[in-house]
């Protein structure tokens, strides 16, 4: 009966998966204090300071900003020829009182290897069908796809089709509502929708997981972050240069102001910051050192082997404080091994 109990536990009740999970969170927050991200990865941070700094202020005014300061922003960076810029903002609704701003950020997103993002909408009756969208969203037909598939799709209409490099940045997360991994694409209805983090990956040609999603390997210290205001402000005075070289890497400009509420929770943070989640799954794929997944017989075997051992301890005629004894040291090994592992 125990044997069965278990067994329907690890293959279909899961029912533990809320504790798995907590003991889990704590072995990768302790794992993750050693680790240090990648000096090639740098978040252009609109944080609370860019939002007050007087000169932004008088350039800018309050948030939302022009889009012209981003196509300012973007030209700087594409000047110094980064691997890739990653745009964190969402870009749907066009400027209607300023379209000529929208006409500047689209001349500065034809970098080729500049990404918007696009949102997925789960819970939508307004669908478009997938074989209309434009080709540079990477959104491309698999074997026996459907040619009436269709998905809701929040994607960038300011811009014109030929810059929607685009990625969905849905925030993925358990039954517990913690963002533990992410994904590379999706598929539906044999159509490949890709994340934006996908998008990256097959531009750069970056390792990848034979899963569309994979669990995050997180980081103890943060990216590598410039103010948005700092960058943004070197580039209109004196020489125009940004304040850090870009050769080279991989730039992704998203908010971690308290006012934009770009925040989610992860096993790491409660409110951790959106474009931090973007720079983890890419530092991951880019050192292919995303987490992977205990085959699927493990937790079976584990389990099988546990209770034959407390079945045996039954049969044969042992003290009790060996059986304690014995299971203590095993319980430790076990704890041990995962700590290593």
């Amino acid at each position: 009966m125990l044997c069965a109990l278990a067994l329907f536990e690890v293959t279909t009740w899961h029912k533990l998966d809320a504790l798995d999970n907590r003991v889990g969170d704590a072995l990768l927050r302790w794992h993750a204090d050693s680790r240090k991200p990648p000096d090639d990865i740098v978040v252009v941070d609109i944080d609370q300071v860019s939002l007050v700094n007087p000169q932004m202020l008088d350039v800018a005014g309050k948030w939302v900003w022009p889009r012209v300061i981003h196509a300012e922003m973007i030209s700087a960076l594409v000047a110094q020829q980064p691997r890739a810029i990653v745009l964190d903002l969402i870009l749907t609704q066009p400027d209607r009182f300023r379209p000529e701003n929208d006409v500047e950020l689209a001349k500065a997103l034809a970098f080729e290897h500049a990404f918007i993002p696009m949102v997925l909408e789960e819970n939508t009756e307004q669908k478009a069908p997938l074989k209309m969208a434009p080709p540079a969203m990477g959104i491309r037909p698999l074997e026996n796809a459907s040619p009436d598939a269709a998905y809701g799709i929040e994607g960038p209409l300011s811009l014109p089709p030929e810059v929607w490099r685009t990625g969905y940045i849905n925030f993925i997360k358990d039954r517990d509502g913690i963002g533990r991994r992410t994904e590379v694409g999706r598929e539906s209805e044999g159509w490949w929708i890709p994340h934006i983090i996908g998008r990256v990956a097959d531009a750069l040609q970056l390792p990848q997981p034979k899963r569309p999603g994979f669990r995050l390997n997180w980081y103890g210290s943060d990216f590598t972050r410039i103010s948005y205001a700092d960058a943004y402000l070197a580039t209109q005075s004196g020489d125009r240069k940004l304040p850090f070289d870009a050769r080279g890497k991989i730039i992704v400009i998203g908010a971690t102001a308290s006012g934009i509420l770009d925040f989610v929770p992860t096993p790491m943070d409660a409110t951790t910051p959106g474009p931090f989640v973007l720079a983890t799954g890419l530092a991951n794929l880019q050192n292919n050192e995303w987490l992977r997944e205990a085959p699927p017989w493990a937790n079976p075997t584990l389990v099988l082997v546990l209770i034959f051992g407390l079945a045996l301890a039954f049969v044969v005629r042992v003290s009790p404080t060996w059986v304690v004894t014995g299971y203590g040291v095993l319980a430790a090994a076990a704890i041990g091994g995962s700590v290593v592992a």
